[in-house]
This record gives structure tokens, C-alpha cells and sequence, in this order.
């Protein structure tokens, strides 16, 4: 049985506490040939001896040079633009823990395509032990894959991502963005626009780990969510997705499809036009996973705020 040849894009930040237990299950995946691809973003703990000892024993690790603190998303996103060409690719974090199966599940998905496309699926919520954590058992229960929902909100777990290379070619055409909200977002919506797939497995392949550290977590107590939401819906952000778009226009001008460039160019003019906010914000295309967060993500567009 032939094996297949995966690089894992990982991007670490003071993670010493939990990186080693995550190296092992990704050096441990089934049927693939892994190979590492990791990026220090500014580390001041003990993160980069670890990783140093882990590539000097493993000769399908590879550490980029130190090049400061970029912040996730453009920290992955570099990471995807200095890579080799390989046949699939996929995002871990730091602290999460793989289950054996993790990349073959996705790339069983994927084998056969001849279309940009991504993988995404569930996940284990666990806590700092890698014990569950039962109210959030898995993190979503209600993903939609349809252009619209991917171009308006950011719905899916990076570190569930396989992609293949059809998608990073042409990401690596592109290079590194100058405006990006979250690298898992920007990289689902260059794909739908692009006339690619994205596909959603409800089933979970790996524990994702919360604890008090995290760099992207997803909240658990009713306070944190509540402050959250208050946040999308009322205070304006550094990146919207209007400018986040924009970017992917400027750098994938002649191979955006015409059909989900309609609704794209909706929220780009909703900068400026109030008329764009009232239809997202009352729009049936997009498909929020509950009600709560259909009323914070709905008012963060009338607002302006998304």
C-alpha cells in the first residue's frame, strides 16, 4: 500500500508545556509520510530547544529560521508560502493531540479531486490534562459549506485542515497576505471563490486542547461568551472581512469565479453602503450554527462591525 507524502505547516509561541505530546502524534500518523514544517514565532520559553532536539532526531522536521513575531495567521500563512511542493498539506497547533487517523480521514476526502480543495472536521474538546471537557464535547454540530457561509464567518478549526496541492500552488502564487483575519478563514475563502471544495467531516479526528494560554481558543464559560459576542457586534476591528476580500481580489484577479464574486462583492460594498449591511444582515444564505451567534455575527454586519 502506498503511502502518502503530507507536509504539516506548524507555527509555535511559548508552547513547551504541551509541544512534545503533539510532535509525537503527528510523527505517529497512519499511511503517510509526514514531514514537519515549523515556524517559531517568537518563542521565549523552551519551546525552540525542544524543537531543536526533535529536528536533530528526526530528519522529516524542518525549522525556519527566526524571523520575529508575525501572529498566527500570517506566521501559518508564511510557513504555506515558503513550502516545497508535496501532494497534501495540513495545519497544526502547538497543543493539540492527533489521533492516529487524523491526516488519512482527510485525505480519503480529498484523493481523486481535480479542484482546490480543503478538508476540515470535528474535534475533541479536552483540557490542559488532554481529559474531556463533556458540555463541549465536540466543537461544532452545525457547519454549512456553502460559499456564502464560508465567505462571511470563520467557522472551521485550522488544526482539522487537509488541503491539497492544487490549493497551496496557487496560494503560494499569491504569497503572503497583507490583510488577513485568520489563516484557516482567508485560505476556505480563496478556495470557494476559486471554484474549489470544501468538505466537512462531522467526525473527529483529534483532541483540541484548551487551557489559559492558548493563542486562538474557542471560549467556554457563559462570561467569556457573552464579552465575545459583545465584541463582534459592537467594536470594530483591526481586519473585516470586507478587507480581507479585498485582498484575495488583488491577488487571484482572473481565476475568481463570476458566480461567487456576486456575493462577495456584497460585502466589500458593504464598507460603505448601509443597503449591503441590511442584506447580510438579513440574508438566508448564510447559515450561522445557532441563534446566538447568528445575532452577533447579523448585527456585527449592520453595524459594520464584521
Amino acid at each position: 500500500m502506498s503511502r502518502y507524502d503530507v507536509l504539516v505547516l506548524m507555527s509555535t509561541y511559548n508552547g513547551e508545556k504541551f509541544i512534545a505530546e503533539q510532535l509525537d502524534s503527528i510523527l505517529c500518523q497512519e499511511g503517510c509520510n509526514v514531514h514537519l514544517l515549523i515556524r517559531d514565532d517568537g518563542s521565549t520559553d523552551g519551546t525552540k530547544l525542544i524543537l531543536k532536539k526533535y529536528a536533530s532526531c528526526h530528519e522529516n522536521i524542518s525549522l525556519m529560521k527566526d524571523g520575529g513575531n508575525l501572529k498566527p495567521a500570517k506566521s501559518f500563512m508564511t510557513l504555506l508560502c515558503s513550502s516545497l511542493s508535496y501532494e497534501y498539506y495540513a495545519f497544526a497547533d502547538q497543543d493539540d493531540i492527533w489521533k492516529k487517523d487524523k491526516l488519512l480521514a482527510g485525505i480519503k476526502v480529498l484523493e481523486g479531486l481535480e479542484i482546490p480543495a480543503i478538508y476540515t472536521a470535528n474535534a475533541y474538546f479536552v483540557d490542559s490534562k488532554g481529559e474531556s471537557m463533556n458540555k463541549l464535547e465536540h466543537t461544532f454540530s452545525n457547519i454549512h459549506t456553502n460559499a456564502e457561509t464560508i465567505l462571511s464567518i470563520s467557522q472551521f478549526l485550522g488544526c482539522t485542515m487537509v488541503f491539497n496541492d492544487k490549493l497551496a500552488d496557487i496560494i503560494r502564487t499569491g504569497g503572503i497576505p497583507d490583510t488577513i483575519i485568520m489563516h484557516d478563514f482567508y485560505l476556505s475563502s480563496v478556495c470557494v471563490l476559486i471554484g474549489g471544495l470544501v468538505k466537512y467531516d462531522p467526525e473527529p479526528h483529534m483532541y483540541y486542547r484548551q487551557h489559559a494560554n492558548n493563542t486562538i481558543g474557542v471560549s467556554s464559560s457563559i462570561i467569556s461568551k457573552v464579552q465575545e459576542r459583545t465584541k463582534r457586534m459592537f467594536l470594530k476591528k483591526k481586519v473585516n472581512v470586507y478587507d480581507q476580500l479585498k485582498d484575495i481580489y488583488a491577488r487571484y484577479p482572473t481565476l475568481i469565479k463570476r458566480e461567487e464574486k456576486k456575493f462577495a462583492d456584497i460585502i466589500i460594498k458593504s464598507e460603505n453602503s448601509l443597503y449591503c449591511r441590511i442584506r447580510l444582515f438579513l440574508s438566508r444564505r448564510v447559515h450561522y450554527e445557532n441563534m446566538n451567534q447568528a445575532i452577533s455575527h447579523r448585527v456585527a454586519f449592520l453595524l459594520g462591525n464584521k
